[in-house]
């Protein structure tokens, strides 16, 4: 029998020394974000890969950060009967499955609706018996090929109402282009039904911070962000969720990379609700100041899965006791809404439709006063989805300055004359009401308080 080759022998030893113990593997190693033909899914496979195991005693992936920690995503022991999910914001969009059987095992994830966040550095940890127990581990990069704007959004479908409310979405924001050597600005906002730009925030590089664009979300809403020359990004967290949160959302980037350029990158939100979508714009008005609320936007559609019918939408307040007090209500005999509070019928417009699965009514409230506020308005839609079904949700709407009894005011009664000059009837001063037009005193009751 011939010896072996020295080289050979070189190459043998040379391919059982580089054997870490653990294998990792991952389709595709680049992965492709927005363009025409977008990679739609990740899958990182781990296993034990020493000689003579003769028990598996866990297997881990997860991804490392910058500096290199660990940050686990699927774990599973020789004691679980399934695969664990640890990092749980990925579970909406990701698919496990392992097992462990004496020797062997392996894990798995395969992620879809992929994000610029999902190219990393995974890891795959096993630990095992083969002697002596023995731990290793193996790396792999993943990489992002992107529209060379870089939009996430987590999670990608929000849920309104039941018992398990998403609590908050973030949307975030950074240029992804070779070579860039300065950021110029970065926006974030949504698309309207006719595909226009409606800014939410943007950053430019003359800005401190974060402007702010659409102030209807400022109160829900928390925005951050830098540009630091060839690199930037910026997001908001939006909490107290709402039906209308659903939307397709844009990133546009300008920067310098050779030539100034500019970018775009799309994301779609969807919602699931309680069978029932309420929606006000604004959520808090402003009375009086020299910021006043011009008008004030309340819409109700119904958006249970299945529909086949709609029969019947109402809009109304709900009164402190609970009971309803409808505004406007359609039905699917009615040609269009009917106004039932009559008293608010001078300063609202009120639209709607019901057109066999779909519908939706709304009232546009305008000269706004306190008691539009510091209500809670209610939307309810009967429907047909299989079986009739009825849902309702509702929503909360509070004012700034409409407080008339704050320490040292004193509250004023009174007429206008033709030349608009002020005549008082009463005054509060908080002690007691007075009668300043005697004239009216025969004939008229005066009561109050603070």
């Amino acid at each position: 029998m011939n010896p072996c080759h020295p080289f050979c022998l070189l190459i043998f030893m040379t391919f059982l020394s580089a054997t870490t113990g653990a294998s990792l593997t991952t389709s595709p190693s680049q992965i492709t974000i927005g363009s025409c033909n977008p990679t739609t899914q990740l899958t990182v496979s781990c296993r034990p890969n020493a000689p003579g195991i003769t028990q598996v005693f866990d297997m881990e992936i997860g991804k490392k950060s910058v500096s290199g920690n660990k940050q686990p995503i699927i774990r599973m022991t020789n004691t679980d009967a399934s695969v664990q999910v640890v990092d749980t914001s990925l579970q909406q969009r990701m698919t496990v499955s392992g097992f462990i059987s004496g020797a062997t095992g392996s894990i798995q994830f395969i992620l879809t609706d992929l994000r610029c966040d999902d190219d990393s550095t995974y890891y795959c940890n096993t630990l095992y018996l083969a002697g002596t127990a023995g731990t290793d581990e193996a790396t792999a990069n993943i990489t992002a090929r992107t529209t060379r704007a870089c939009l996430t959004t987590s999670p990608s479908q929000i849920t309104i109402g039941g018992s398990n409310p998403t609590s908050q979405l973030t949307v975030s924001c950074r240029p992804n282009a070779p070579g860039i050597t300065q950021v110029f600005s970065m926006e974030i906002g949504k698309k309207s039904s006719t595909g226009s730009n409606q800014p939410i925030i943007r950053m430019t590089i003359t800005d401190t911070s974060v402007q702010v664009v659409d102030r209807s979300l400022q109160q829900r809403m928390t925005a951050s962000g830098f540009i630091s020359g060839a690199t930037g990004s910026i997001q908001f967290i939006l909490t107290d969720l709402r039906c209308d949160d659903d939307s397709t959302y844009y990133c546009t980037t300008l920067y310098l990379a050779g030539s100034a350029r500019s970018d775009e990158a799309t994301a779609n939100i969807t919602a699931r609700t309680t069978g029932t979508c309420l929606t006000t714009s604004p959520s808090q008005i402003t009375i009086g100041g020299s910021n006043l609320t011009t008008q004030l936007t309340v819409s109700c559609r119904p958006n249970a899965p299945g529909i086949t019918q709609v029969f019947n939408m109402e809009i109304g307040k709900k009164s402190v006791s609970g009971n309803k007090q409808p505004i406007i209500r359609m039905t699917n005999t009615d040609a269009s809404v009917q106004v039932v509070d009559t008293s608010l019928q001078q300063r609202m417009t009120a639209s709607g439709s019901i057109s066999g699965a779909t519908g939706s009514i709304q009232f546009i409230l305008t000269d706004l006063r306190c008691d539009d506020a510091a209500s809670t308005y209610y939307c309810t839609t009967l429907y047909l989805a299989g079986t009739a079904g009825t849902d309702e949700a509702t929503a909360n709407i509070t004012a700034r300055s409409c407080r008339t009894n704050a320490p040292g005011i004193t509250q004023v009664i009174g007429k206008k004359s033709i030349s608009g000059s002020k005549q008082p009837i009463t005054t509060n001063t908080g002690a007691s009401v007075q009668v300043v037009d005697t004239s009216l005193q025969q004939r008229m009751t005066a009561s109050g308080q603070q």
